[in-house]
């Protein structure tokens, strides 16, 4: 008798249910987010060869535009992933690791990364617009978007073993916070490298990427993030 009591109290630690109502949440993102990259490849025999030759290999984008084309319906469905999992990576990790009491905290978050995605395209438009420099404006945006397209997988991978790594529920948040950060960095780097070669001078170039992409971030991360943005800063 007193080993069945025993083992009775023991149970409830070793099979905690997994299904919540945030994991129904989430596994409806992993079944939306599979099926339209299944959908993608299905468009696309190439398409993973072409995303990853493009960000790592520096391959020409004058090249990598006849093979593969950002208007083309794969590449909208793999944007429209990056949407949905950066959306429910930020939901995961909210609920997980600090669970909020209202889900209006959440909705400005949440659409966050879809938000400066956005942000960034009608930046870089109004420049080359304002410049004059339309060669500039197609070939950084190709790349933006490519870039985007690989990082969304990227993502989904990383969400998909944090989320059944509950354990690591701390360091994934981190980890897909340095995915992110990669994803921004290598964007910078490649946008300079692109508009540098265009023959626009450097200082041209820092005043661009300090005041209308870096700046407008911090300032959003302050606002929505006051207490810890002053921590960050001492």
């Amino acid at each position: 008798m007193l080993a069945l009591l025993t083992l009775q109290n023991e149970l409830p630690q070793h099979l905690t249910p997994r299904t919540t109502s945030e994991s129904g949440v989430v596994l409806a993102l992993f079944v939306a987010c599979i099926l339209l990259i299944a959908i993608a490849r299905f468009r696309e025999k190439q398409v993973f060869l072409y995303l990853f030759q493009t960000v790592f290999f520096l391959r020409p984008l004058d090249d990598a535009k006849d093979e593969y084309k950002v208007q083309s319906s794969a590449s909208i469905l793999f944007i429209l992933q990056f949407l949905v999992i950066t959306a429910g990576s930020v939901y995961w990790l909210f609920f997980r690791i600090e669970p909020l009491s209202h889900l209006n905290q959440l909705l400005i978050p949440l659409f966050v990364p879809g938000i400066y995605f956005l942000y960034q395209l009608i930046v870089s438009n109004l420049a080359a617009r304002f410049s004059g420099n339309a060669g500039i404006l197609q070939e950084f945006n190709y790349f933006t978007l490519v870039l985007t397209q690989l990082f969304g997988v990227l993502l989904l991978l990383e969400l998909f073993v944090s989320y059944f790594q509950r354990d690591l529920a701390l360091k994934s948040a981190w980890m897909i916070a340095m995915t992110y950060l990669a994803y921004l960095l290598i964007r910078l780097l490649r946008g300079f490298w692109i508009v540098s070669k265009q023959g626009v001078p450097w200082y041209y170039i820092i005043l661009y990427f300090w005041t209308l992409e870096i700046l407008p971030l911090l300032i959003a991360v302050k606002l929505l993030y006051n207490d810890e943005f002053q921590t960050w800063i001492g």
